[in-house]
């Protein structure tokens, strides 16, 4: 049925009776899917077809937005998740009907499935909420590894998550934010700009196993290799600077390999006296 059609069958209801089929909707996507003579999802794509989706949940206001913390509830499909605690990551939409995803797990939760969900006061947590052991928490809102490790891709990193992983990219997510995309085990998972796999988390990501901090952490510098067409500089034999125009040849190649390759002149004439000088000292030393 075309929505014109829907909205003319919608729109010759009493008002009344439109909550009455809206709340019908509702007690169906509350319950598990086939338990009774009809089932359920038929009776929900049956509404969905007559009246359209739109004007059913017209007015409902969702219980919960990306970013609220929840508890999985054991009436949930996934039994395996129930009574764990996760951060919304987006909605999603499955077989089941619309939903949010959770951080710690890629399926979809009706919301009838989730309980709102508060971290305990600190008087409730004993003497070990004040300090956890782990100093890597996410209140440094300072810290930006998208603009940081931009340039770093194909780069290795440390994960307690899944170990040793590569910086696959950085881009952006479904709203249009750049995320952080890295690979591991042949799996991709996604790190917040601050270095957190989950809205209020620790940090998880680090430069490696052994150095678990970003302070002072430089990206290391590429080394310039001419294109097609690009004037590179070079110095001979006596030290004088030449340039050539690379071809990608076996010259080209041989003067990249053997570290005599810049992109400037100046840099070229530099490297010609730093050279020089370090022979020179080395003749002195050797007295030959």
């Amino acid at each position: 049925m075309k929505k014109k059609l829907q909205d003319q069958a919608w729109a010759s209801l009493p008002e009344d009776f439109k909550k009455n089929v809206q709340n019908m909707r509702k007690g169906i996507i509350g319950q598990p899917f086939g338990l009774s003579i009809i089932p359920n999802q038929v009776r929900l794509n049956v509404l969905n077809q007559l009246f359209g989706k739109h004007n059913l949940t017209t007015g409902e206001l969702p219980r919960f937005k990306a970013g609220d913390k929840v508890k999985v509830s054991d009436n949930a499909a996934l039994c395996t998740c129930a009574g764990k605690i996760g951060t919304i990551v987006r909605r999603g939409q499955c077989c089941k009907g619309d939903g949010w995803v959770l951080d710690i797990s890629k399926s979809v939760f009706l919301e009838s499935e989730l309980e709102p969900y508060t971290e305990p006061a600190a008087s409730e947590c004993g003497n070990f909420a004040e300090d956890s052991g782990n100093s890597h928490k996410s209140e440094d809102k300072e810290l930006d590894l998208c603009e940081l490790l931009k340039g770093c891709e194909g780069m290795e990193f440390y994960s307690p998550i899944c170990g040793k992983c590569e910086l696959v990219k950085i881009g952006e997510n479904f709203v249009g934010q750049e995320d952080i995309y890295i690979k591991a085990d042949g799996y991709t998972y996604t790190f917040f700009p601050n270095g957190t796999f989950a809205i209020g988390g620790e940090l998880m990501l680090f430069p490696s196993a052994e150095v678990r901090t970003w302070d002072g952490w430089q990206p290391p510098k590429k080394r310039w290799k001419p294109k097609k067409g690009d004037t590179y500089y070079w110095f001979d034999s006596h030290y004088h600077v030449r340039n050539y125009c690379w071809n990608n040849d076996t010259i080209d190649n041989f003067m990249f390999t053997s570290d005599n390759c810049f992109r400037t002149e100046e840099q070229a004439e530099e490297a010609a006296k730093r050279v020089r000088e370090v022979l020179e000292k080395y003749h002195e030393e050797i007295g030959e």
